[in-house]
């Protein structure tokens, strides 16, 4: 019940989902969600060679594998998104229910990133070893980084113990987010379209550029969200006993979701 609680609030708050005390929705969500993290981990995996100049992998294997790693994320996010318009429109208030306006729009700038280039980039920088990078954190290190959060929301803060380990989580996810969404992805992106601009592909620069600023709207959703939590548990804890059950809200499962 906890983790569910807690699950409610992120995808609030990251996905501007809200279940509104539906707990059979917000469970199918949830082992959902985890389906997702699996494939971010498949798809982020298949460019650890490239990344990583695996010599005993040829590099025309290794940059076909990270060019399926990306393909993987393109392929989820059409089924996704074919998936979720058809509960919309023929699964009448269940599936409007199901798929707010709200969060098909976060969905929309989650998705445009990888629809609008990972089959350019495919076909004109497959052996740029950035672009296999940016796949590797986009991917990948999404998937550590929400792995960690998870492990913490099966935490109860009201206890020492389990606090300490909050605080390990919630570090480790802020970290990795902050170094996959914001720094190194500034820097992997300013050199991408450096590149862009130095072989004169306006075709790959136009169609970065609106996925760009939508994806990085993105991040700030979910920086936002990891940030609040490293604040909360980091930089300005309090006392695990004290004012326990303000401290435990939104962690400890103690208030309902639709409380």
């Amino acid at each position: 019940e906890r983790f569910l609680d807690n699950c409610a609030r992120a995808y609030k708050k990251m996905l501007m989902l809200d279940f509104r005390g539906d707990r059979e929705l917000l469970f199918e969500f949830a082992v959902i969600f985890q389906g997702i993290m699996l494939q971010h981990l498949v798809g982020g995996l298949l460019c650890l060679p490239a990344v990583l100049g695996c010599s005993w992998v040829p590099r025309s294997v290794a940059s076909a594998l990270a060019c399926h790693g990306a393909l993987c994320e393109v392929g989820w996010e059409i089924q996704d998104t074919l998936v979720r318009l058809k509960e919309r429109v023929c699964d009448g208030e269940s599936g409007r229910k199901k798929n707010p306006a709200s969060f098909m729009a976060a969905l929309l700038l989650h998705h445009a990133f990888s629809q609008c280039l990972v089959l350019p980039l495919n076909m004109y920088y497959r052996d740029n070893s950035y672009y296999h990078e940016a796949v590797l954190l986009l991917q990948a290190a999404s998937m550590a980084a929400m792995v960690c959060q998870s492990y913490g929301f099966t935490l109860d803060v009201s206890k020492p113990a389990e606090m300490r380990q909050m605080q390990v989580a919630v570090s480790a996810a802020f970290l990795v987010v902050v170094w996959s969404r914001l720094l190194r992805y500034a820097y992997i992106w300013y050199v991408l379209i450096v590149n862009f601009l130095a072989d004169e592909n306006m075709f790959v620069l136009r169609l970065a550029m609106p996925p760009l600023i939508m994806g990085s709207l993105f991040n700030i959703l979910v920086l936002a969200d990891f940030f609040k939590k490293f604040a909360k548990f980091v930089l300005f804890p309090r006392s695990a006993g004290e004012d326990t059950q303000d401290w435990c809200e939104g962690y400890s499962g103690q208030k309902s979701v639709d409380q």
